[in-house]
This record gives structure tokens, C-alpha cells and sequence, in this order.
């Protein structure tokens, strides 16, 4: 009789069942998502150059910065496979992560924010950050490779003028190109790849331009 009374709940017991976690999708800005496809339409696919330093890569996406996303120490502990089978959703969730979080480019105006990005994506936030506050004026200890108050301050000082920060910043870019050596063989890679680079280079300063006049943005 016990049995009997309970059978009926057998049909709702589905029903009680907790319901699947809903899929996890990155939420991104979006600034990041129009200048990351910028960023990929110059990276392309997989490339393994024997004379870049940075060795095999895909998306720009470098074997070295993929293995220390994926919580290893050298470039070494995954192979060349592995970087040539990483997504584009992977690629994306680093370029966020790595490069436009870590130069804090949603707080930059629209004429900088491209411009730092994939200056950071070829050369390190670290660099771009640095290349940025000198192009703004600061000396000494004021160039620290971090967008803080100061910085965003300095950047706003500027809001009337910004073709001709963007004009310095990319020149200033291009003149650290121009003397990047390999760092086994000491040859000047501007020798091989410069032509490349300058073209990357040149198209960001139109685009950031175009930005800093007025015409148009994210």
C-alpha cells in the first residue's frame, strides 16, 4: 500500500531533477571584440618563420605566451601541434586577457585604445605602456609600463590634440622596430620583416587617426 502511494511522484522526479549549467561565454567589450578582429585580420593563421624570434605562432598567438596561458613555464612544455590546432576562441579569451585587459585599453579614448592594443600584441603591454607615457612626456620613474591615474590624467590633457599623440606614439613604435635584433643571432629583423611592419603600422596610425579626428569610432 506504502508502494502504491508513492508511485505517482515517479513522473514528476525528472521534473525535480537540477537543471544543466548554462554554457560560459565570455562577456567582451565592445571596443575589444571590433579591435581584436582587427588585430586578426593582420595575424592570420599559423606561421613558423626560422627567422622570428618568437618562433611558431597562429593568430599571433606565440607558442611561448600560449603555453604560459595554459599554466606552464616554457614554450617547450606544448608543441607546435597544439599552437597550430588553438581556437579562435582561445586566441580571442588571451588577446583579452593579456594584452587589452593588462594595458586597461576600455578605460583609453578611442584613439589610443587600437593603437596600444596591438602595439602591446606584438611587442608586450609592458612596452606599449612605456612607449605610451614617453610619447606623453614623462621622464624617469613616471614610465612604469602601468595605466594608472596619472597616466588616464595625462591622456585627458590631451583630448584636444589627440592626432598628434597618436602620430608621436606610432613613430615611436616604428623607431623600436627598426632596431629589434634576434636575440640569438643579433640580426636586425627589420631587414626581413620591415616591410610587413610598417605596413601593420601605417594602418594603425589611419585607423587611430581616424578615430582622434572625430570620424568615426568603436
Amino acid at each position: 500500500m506504502l508502494a502504491s502511494k508513492f508511485m505517482w511522484l515517479r513522473g514528476f522526479l525528472p521534473l525535480l531533477k537540477t537543471p544543466e549549467p548554462e554554457p560560459f561565454v565570455p562577456k567582451y567589450s565592445k571596443a575589444f571584440l571590433k579591435a581584436v578582429q582587427y588585430v586578426l585580420d593582420h595575424e592570420r593563421g599559423y606561421v613558423d618563420h626560422p627567422k622570428d624570434p618568437g618562433g611558431a605562432t597562429n593568430m599571433g598567438i606565440t607558442q611561448e605566451t600560449l603555453a604560459k596561458w595554459r599554466g606552464f613555464d616554457k614554450a617547450e612544455d606544448i608543441s607546435k601541434s597544439e599552437v597550430r590546432r588553438l581556437t579562435k576562441e582561445e586566441a580571442i579569451a588571451i588577446y583579452d586577457a593579456a594584452y587589452w585587459d593588462a594595458c586597461r585599453c576600455d578605460l583609453l579614448p578611442d584613439a589610443l585604445a587600437y593603437a596600444v592594443f596591438d602595439f602591446a600584441v606584438n611587442s608586450g603591454p609592458d612596452r606599449a605602456i612605456r612607449k605610451l607615457q614617453s610619447a606623453l612626456g614623462f621622464k624617469g620613474r613616471y614610465v612604469d609600463g602601468v595605466i594608472g591615474g596619472i597616466t588616464l590624467r595625462a591622456i585627458a590633457s590631451k583630448a584636444n590634440d589627440y592626432p598628434s599623440l597618436v602620430n608621436a606614439y606610432m613613430d615611436a613604435r616604428l623607431r623600436f622596430m627598426k632596431y629589434i635584433r634576434h636575440s640569438k643571432t643579433g640580426e636586425r629583423l627589420w631587414n626581413t620583416f620591415g616591410r610587413g611592419w610598417q605596413k601593420r603600422v601605417d594602418e594603425v596610425r589611419e585607423k587611430s587617426l581616424q578615430f582622434a579626428g572625430g570620424g568615426g569610432g568603436w
